[in-house]
């Protein structure tokens, strides 16, 4: 309780970013103080004042996690010492967030209401990309220092290359580099005419599929008390972030949206039915999507070439590192793109054993929702019903977080991890109503992930030839 407001300014400052426009908010120091009010209020919450020690569980995943980021340090200090700090500080941000919520929110009534605020997020977010979508083309600069950072003028543009109306007759003009894109609120621009965010979420596809998953929100927020005013909520939701989706011109970020449905229309009308009935409601969006908002078939094809070069890239790593790999956040050394793909990557940057650790904590963590909705079959009250419509959210989540990674660098962002973190935090909420659950990893289970994990990173390492010829 005590912690709940520190990890929600913690969560929006590390997405949202708003110490870059307001330089004021940089006087409080956000990246210490936060922490230190996350760890006070943590202390709080674990005794008399709070929740309780004795009530108070460890995520199912949490000495994996702890394994894993110790870990990660250590391949760092073995490969780029130098690196030391920074990384622990990029990954011990997202921990940090993981952690603290999957410990200070396993009651139902907290967890709601950071749902609720997560939805919230996704909603801002969506209306500033489709804002942007529909602004004009504006030229920008692009810094000599840092290129991913643009710099506005207001002067008008026909689009992305063409920008020869960005360059005037003096010399500091002709000297920069410009990009005409659309210029969004939030000191936000657009990339080759696709919506993105800033920050963490300056890539278009980790953008769609970011609000993609904080759908189920709404969902479960209709679902738990269903009012006329939640019910627009949630469609108000669903048009925004499907439209986000469109503009940010990601086929991933369609996918995910997909699943997230997809799951919803499965725990409804079972495994043939709600497949098919996701698949008449979701297959039609993704078409139009493909034809109305995506990009041209040689743009798509080169995007894919390179994302396969990527693939082959990662697997080489690998196969010279196979036990500690190269580095936590060593990838962008021995390439000029990273992975994207949160399996290669992290195998790549943190050997085989980091990928089982990593694996294990995914797979821990989708075991959560599922675990509780089998646990909660039969069980009757108002607080059980609640617990399964959140538990059916959390797992929409989940699988769009888990197939979407799979296009994207996502093992250490700080949204798969803010969603780790819940998935912790839930197996204290099922544990309210169902005081025997428990959540762990038999040793059969550890064989069948290692096994998975060798078995996947062969096949990406034979599809990659295939593709490179």
């Amino acid at each position: 309780m005590y912690a709940f407001l520190p990890i929600l300014l913690e969560v929006i400052f590390v997405l949202l970013k708003p110490q870059e426009l307001y330089e004021s908010l940089t006087l409080i120091q956000p990246l210490y103080t936060i922490p230190g009010l996350i760890g006070l209020g943590f202390v709080f919450d674990s005794g008399r004042y709070g929740l309780g020690a004795k009530r108070m569980i460890g995520a199912p995943y949490l000495w994996y996690a702890l394994t894993f980021f110790g870990w990660c340090l250590l391949t760092v200090v073995v490969k780029a010492p130098a690196a030391l700090m920074g990384q622990a500080i990029l990954f011990g941000t997202s921990m940090l967030i993981a952690m603290s919520l999957a410990h200070s929110l396993q009651q139902l009534p907290l967890y709601k209401l950071f749902g609720v605020a997560m939805l919230a997020i996704s909603n801002l977010l969506s209306f500033v990309g489709v804002h942007q979508a529909t602004a004009p083309f504006r030229c920008h600069w692009i810094d000599p220092v840092d290129r991913t950072i643009l710099h506005f003028e207001d002067q008008a543009c026909p689009g992305p290359e063409q920008v020869e109306e960005c360059y005037k007759d003096d010399d500091e003009s002709r000297s920069r580099d410009y990009v005409c894109e659309h210029s969004g609120l939030m000191g936000t621009a657009s990339v080759s005419g696709r919506i993105r965010f800033r920050g963490n979420l300056e890539d278009p596809n980790e953008l769609s599929l970011t609000v993609g998953v904080g759908f189920p929100f709404a969902v479960a927020l209709y679902q738990s008390k269903k009012t006329v005013l939640r019910f627009l909520v949630m469609a108000a939701s669903f048009v925004l972030i499907a439209l986000c989706v469109f503009y940010s011109q990601s086929r991933g970020g369609q996918l995910v949206l997909m699943l997230v449905l997809g799951t919803f229309f499965i725990a409804r009308f079972g495994w043939k039915l709600g497949g098919i009935v996701g698949g008449l409601f979701g297959v039609p969006l993704m078409v139009v999507a493909a034809i109305k908002g995506g990009r041209s078939e040689s743009e798509a094809e080169g995007s894919a070439l390179e994302r396969v070069e990527c693939l082959q890239v990662g697997i080489d790593l690998v196969k010279s590192s196979p036990l500690i790999g190269v580095g936590k956040g060593q990838f962008g050394e021995y390439h000029f793109l990273t992975a994207h793909n949160s399996y290669v990557l992290a195998a790549a940057e943190t050997g085989i054993i980091g990928f089982f650790l990593w694996s294990a904590v995914i797979y821990l963590a989708v075991k959560v929702p599922v675990a509780s909705l089998r646990a909660l079959k039969g069980v009757q009250g108002k607080e059980a019903d609640q617990t399964r419509i959140w538990a059916t959210a959390l797992l929409a989540s989940m699988v769009g977080s888990i197939v979407g990674s799979f296009f994207l660098s996502f093992s250490f962002h700080a949204i798969l991890w803010i969603y780790i973190g819940l998935c912790g935090a839930f197996a204290g909420v099922t544990r309210k109503v169902v005081p025997n659950f428990r959540v762990r990893l038999s040793g059969t289970e550890m064989g069948a992930i290692l096994g998975a994990n060798i078995a996947l990173l062969v096949a990406i390492f034979a599809y990659a030839k295939y593709k490179l010829g």
